[in-house]
């Protein structure tokens, strides 16, 4: 199949809304001069649906499921889908390559706590400065008092917040997306303490919130560590 062939199809079937996820699956399996051209036509449309490069044409890539997966999540046009289904996909990630083997259970056990990072980014909204960062879990700090000494919640442990109130995390934009009572009520934002606030927030700051979560994909190597060829997570 020639170039031309190859990004005619798949922009005409991108462009089209229809589902070709099998089909680009089967091609990319294909070890042949047509990879180079196929990967750098997804990540042009990956890039056109983030509204941003959020992946740089030599990106290197050994997870051909994993950029297939991304694509499909990106190619939603509903805004508010494309940040709840690609935080989970991450999210998913996440707890899958931080997993812990339970020695008395004889068994590996996912991680509730999220552990990766991404890039904080700082944007304005409403005339106001804000942070956005990828999960409360992995962004948090331990609160002192004027004292230095660790403050308790009521379950004595140590209690975290956001480094300030300006802070947001995508869980809990997410969460409140998805009408769930969020995790730390007192340090969610009230920008987007609730779904309608979120969905506003998500309008107005789409391209933020993908190029935070693309880089918590490619800091934590999610394109390119072999432990993601597996369809586990």
């Amino acid at each position: 199949m020639t170039k031309n062939r190859i990004e005619y199809y798949i922009k005409a079937t991108h462009y089209s809304n229809i589902d070709n996820t099998k089909e680009l699956l089967d091609m990319f399996n294909n070890n042949s001069e047509e990879l180079l051209i196929f990967k750098n036509t997804i990540i042009y449309l990956i890039n056109e649906c983030a509204k941003s490069e959020v992946l740089k044409e030599d990106t290197d890539i050994k997870n051909k499921n994993v950029l297939i997966d991304i694509y499909e999540i990106m190619s939603n046009t509903r805004k508010e889908l494309v940040i709840m289904r690609l935080f989970d996909y991450v999210r998913n990630a996440d707890a899958y390559a931080n997993k812990t083997f339970n020695k008395e259970m004889n068994e590996e056990i996912t991680n509730k706590v999220a552990k990766w990072k991404g890039d904080d980014i700082s944007m304005k909204y409403k005339n106001k400065e804000y942070v956005l960062c990828y999960h409360f879990h992995s962004s948090n700090k331990i609160e002192k008092d004027e004292n230095g000494d660790i403050v308790k919640d009521n379950r004595g442990k140590p209690l975290r917040r956001v480094p300030n109130k300006n802070w947001i995390a995508i869980n809990q934009i997410r969460d409140s997306l998805a009408h769930r009572v969020n995790e730390k009520t007192s340090d969610v934002n009230e920008e987007i303490i609730n779904a309608k606030k979120a969905r506003e927030f998500i309008d107005a700051n789409f391209e933020y919130i993908i190029k935070c979560l693309f880089s918590v994909i490619i800091n934590n190597n999610l394109l390119t560590d072999e432990q993601f060829r597996s369809d586990e997570f």
